[in-house]
């Protein structure tokens, strides 16, 4: 029997997705990574605000677990700035790999995250409430804090500090890594994949990214709109309005995908 090359595709996607749900990772609490063990197996934490388009979040939060598994520290994810506009612990689940745990921001102690020492030192205390701006021009990887104008960009350096904060973007290869070890909960796995195996050939996609950075929307689709005239369009986007707006600017001929 022959297989097409998109069927033997999905299905080559559906045993990587499976393999990854098969690795097995112990769990410890987020006590333990504060310091509850015993001291010679007492890891410090390192913060990490997830920020960007999707690659520039998945390629920061590869980089930052690089450093905590050659640092020995536990890698705590806060995705509630853009992000999947949901909590990490909605889509991913805690878990540890290669020795570092993967902690969700919203099951942290932040009484405890707000004693410790931390790198840099102007957001000791203030781990949840600090509001960081991106400078736009001079267009830069790293976020600021404007009470003080200081970057909240880590350089991956050494520090004694209990606590490490690092907020920045900047994608690159690197991005796919991160499914090694980001383990996506069952309930949306299987809809990613139930999605994908009733995508019709034949059809057009667009990612289209409108939260920190906004599209020019009439531009976009203004522009695309005599290309996929008489085409199935999947749109994908991190904003509703996104799906809201698209129909009104396309040709009727266009058929949408949900």
């Amino acid at each position: 029997m022959e297989y097409s090359r998109r069927f033997l595709w999905r299905a080559n996607t559906v045993r990587i997705s499976r393999r990854f749900q098969k690795n097995s990772h112990t769990m410890y609490s987020m006590w333990a990574s504060m310091g509850q063990l015993d001291v010679a197996k007492r890891f410090k934490p390192f913060f990490m605000s997830a920020n960007g388009g999707l690659n520039d979040q998945l390629n920061q939060i590869v980089n930052s677990f690089r450093y905590c598994r050659s640092a020995k520290r536990n890698l705590i994810i806060d995705w509630n700035v853009t992000g999947l506009a949901r909590p990490f612990s909605v889509v991913f689940d805690e878990v540890v790999f290669r020795g570092v745990e993967i902690i969700c921001y919203e099951n942290t102690d932040l009484t405890v995250l707000n004693a410790a020492s931390t790198c840099p030192e102007f957001l000791k205390g203030k781990i949840d409430v600090y509001q960081s701006e991106f400078p736009i021009k001079p267009y830069l990887e790293s976020y600021f804090d404007p009470e003080t104008g200081q970057s909240t960009k880590f350089d991956y350096g050494a520090s004694e500090a209990e606590l490490i904060v690092h907020q920045s973007s900047g994608g690159g290869k690197a991005a796919i890594w991160a499914f090694n070890f980001l383990k996506i909960k069952p309930a949306y796995g299987d809809r990613i994949l139930t999605n994908l195996f009733e995508l019709p050939d034949g059809y057009a996609a667009l990612l289209l990214r409108h939260t920190d950075l906004k599209a020019d929307l009439p531009y976009v689709f203004g522009a695309l709109k005599g290309i996929v005239k008489d085409t199935q369009l999947l749109i994908c986007s991190d904003n509703p309005i996104v799906q809201q707006t698209e129909k009104d600017l396309l040709y009727p001929s266009t058929r949408l995908l949900d």
